[in-house]
């Protein structure tokens, strides 16, 4: 395997794992009060489009050509560093 294909295949390991916990969010969003719901799904909302980012970074490296790649490399690092944070200020909010 491939420096590149390792790679490819930590990005796509860490977005399995978001939607995991994005999954979990949803869930409880569901079962939470009408007030807290609210808020609940816009946290949600907010993580689904920087999961979203990260599909598409993730895409993109898959297509990639090798002069393309490290710029695009650097993309999905932002877009998971992106992710990551929303994830633990949902960690927070969700554990309120």
């Amino acid at each position: 395997m491939s420096k590149r294909d390792a790679w490819i295949d930590k990005i796509k390991a860490r977005l399995d794992e978001a939607n995991a916990e994005i999954d979990k969010y949803e869930a409880r969003a569901r079962r939470a009060s009408a007030d807290q719901r609210m808020k609940y799904e816009d946290q949600v909302d907010e993580l689904r489009q920087r999961r979203d980012g990260l599909k598409d970074k993730l895409r993109d490296l898959r297509e990639a050509s090798d002069e393309a790649w490290d710029d695009i490399k650097h993309g999905a690092e932002s877009a998971w560093d992106h992710l990551s944070d929303g994830l633990a200020r949902a960690r927070k909010r969700f554990s309120d």
